[in-house]
């Protein structure tokens, strides 16, 4: 049910929107997650990891409660002494007491721009991308990263490097990836650039990013 007031708003319909609504339905939260939909779809739609299950499947499977989503996408935010205030692009407005932005790693403004070479997601093209015999680089230390590296490793590739300031994924995904042959690069930060062909991350060259 939509209104005007929730406990919790989260912004994205991602692997990580969805799993946040799980603990907050768990504990009976009243939340609304929010996703702009672009061509129709969310990311709760699209497959999630190597067993092909979408967010939407993995969610029921494991939380007997529906999800309260919305589609629609976050315009304006603006924060209070005691409240969040989202306005969207059909000018409905709510209020929260907490914020969740869990819109993954593209950018609105700026940024990368997705590439024959440059992957943005976590979106499904990731997963059907040919790897094999290329050098991957992923940038993050997130559950996507290490995930996406055990998937690129899988399906052929030579090599996937994982560049980040910090790491902050699940023990299950590291390991996975590690003993599928990933490597790791701590490093405070570094340099893309797309060089059509190919792409350089601080004189280094890989294939995909």
């Amino acid at each position: 049910m939509v209104h005007d007031s929730y406990q919790v708003v989260i912004i994205g319909a991602g692997p990580a929107g969805v799993a946040c609504a799980r603990e907050l339905s768990a504990m009976e939260v009243d939340y609304v997650i929010l996703d702009a939909a672009m061509g129709g779809h969310t990311n709760i739609d699209y497959g999630v990891g190597e067993s092909g299950q979408s967010s939407r499947e993995w969610f029921k499977s494991v939380v007997d409660f529906p999800i309260n989503l919305v589609r629609t996408n976050a315009r304006h935010i603006q924060g209070f002494a005691n409240h969040w205030e989202v306005s969207t692009q059909d000018e409905w407005c709510c209020h929260c007491q907490y914020l969740v932005i869990a819109t993954g790693t593209k950018a609105r403004t700026g940024g990368f721009t997705e590439s024959e070479n440059l992957l943005i997601g976590p979106f499904k093209p990731a997963y059907e991308r040919d790897y094999n015999g290329k050098r991957v680089a992923i940038l993050g230390g997130g559950d996507n990263a290490f995930e996406y590296a055990s998937i690129a490793l899988s399906k052929g590739a030579s090599s996937a490097s994982i560049f980040a300031r910090g790491i902050r994924a699940r023990k299950d995904l590291r390991a996975a990836a590690m003993s599928a042959g990933a490597s790791v690069h701590l490093v405070a930060d570094f340099d893309v650039k797309d060089m059509g062909g190919h792409v350089d991350i601080s004189g280094n060259r890989y294939d995909i990013c």
